[in-house]
């Protein structure tokens, strides 16, 4: 009496209530092969296993917005990652928008001052400030798209260290509303997705417009420099936060459940960046479909499964003309994709 229901939930139990009832759970006591068929599986929990349950529990609860915080080093695939999880969030329904500090950034200095490795100099206060600013003017309009009908806000930035990553949870958390904060880690030691990374990066970021390819380049890397200084990885104890290694070579989770687990991490383990071709054909023409569309259209008794397990029966001479010149056409280009990638052609039907 007067305890709460979480702890009543949570009381001791006798080995006969521990997944069993009544005569059944009397009889698993004293049958030793018990042990086998599950009857002692669910365990008394203990105070430590409480707490963590009651942590999962608030943890699942339903928010009314999620925000993706990205973190990483600069050339890691933060913005390509946050580009891939906003269409996925907005293929899937939800109201999703991506903030993006280096925009703000740009918006606050020009890029001639901000876009330089100097600006991110850990020892340069001012461009500290700054770049504090732009962090926390994003932030904010990420809350006020959640606050006006918004689902997922994703801010787009390195949130390199563990006090800003703090400030940016105080902040959520000082908002007053349901929003859950999740924080995605972005880790890449990989040279050569590395080198693809940040030759991209130089070629279209607006930071590096005026530079040559190779000044461009020996900036970013003096940037990544002044990040790795005092560059921190997300530690378990600041929260729910899913690591992404290699652009999805490895997938880790931490205090991330219900919508999360089932949707955005199948999502993100699923994550390339190779190209490869997609080709979309109709089926050939069968001999059945071209005597019988004709009689069913007149006789408007068209049935979806039916007339189409109908067609399948018998190729016409266009039809087998058709597959003969489509699986000429899938060998010739995926002999030309394998003698581009300088490895073994892997098996392909046709």
């Amino acid at each position: 009496q007067g305890q709460a229901p979480q702890d009543r939930f949570f009381r001791p139990s006798p080995p006969w209530e521990l997944g069993c009832a009544g005569a059944e759970a009397m009889a698993c006591a004293e049958d030793p092969e018990s042990y086998y068929r599950g009857c002692g599986e669910s365990a008394s929990p203990s105070g430590m296993y409480a707490a963590k349950q009651r942590e999962r529990e608030n943890l699942t609860q339903a928010s009314q917005g999620l925000i993706f915080t990205m973190v990483g080093l600069p050339a890691r695939g933060k913005s390509f990652i946050s580009r891939k999880v906003e269409r996925f969030f907005q293929w899937s329904g939800h109201r999703t928008r991506t903030f993006n500090v280096g925009r703000y950034r740009r918006n606050i200095l020009d890029v001639e001052v901000s876009g330089r490795s100097g600006f991110f100099d850990a020892a340069n206060s001012a461009a500290m400030a700054s770049r504090e600013a732009a962090a926390e003017a994003a932030l904010a309009d990420g809350l006020r798209f959640l606050d006006a009908g918004g689902e997922v806000a994703i801010l787009d930035a390195t949130n390199s260290t563990k006090s800003r990553r703090a400030r940016i949870k105080s902040i959520v958390e000082a908002h007053g509303s349901n929003y859950r904060l999740v924080f995605l880690e972005v880790l890449c030691q990989d040279p050569e997705v590395l080198e693809i990374n940040m030759s991209n990066k130089v070629k279209f970021s607006p930071d590096f417009a005026g530079l040559s390819f190779d000044e461009a380049l020996e900036d970013l890397r003096s940037r990544i420099s002044n990040y790795e200084r005092v560059y921190e990885q997300v530690e378990d104890e600041e929260g729910a936060s899913i690591k992404l290694y290699d652009l999805s070579s490895k997938v880790t989770a931490n205090a991330c459940y219900g919508r999360i687990a089932r949707s955005v991490l199948p999502f993100l383990m699923s994550i390339h960046v190779g190209g490869r071709p997609i080709w979309l054909t109709r089926p050939a023409e069968t001999s059945f479909a071209q005597d019988a569309y004709g009689a069913r259209a007149r006789e408007g008794s068209f049935t979806t499964g039916a007339f189409a397990a109908d067609c399948s029966k018998v190729l016409s001479d266009v039809g087998a003309t058709y597959a003969a010149l489509l699986g000429d056409f899938v060998a010739r280009r995926a002999a030309a994709y394998w003698e581009t990638t300088a490895r073994g052609a892997e098996p392909t039907h046709v």
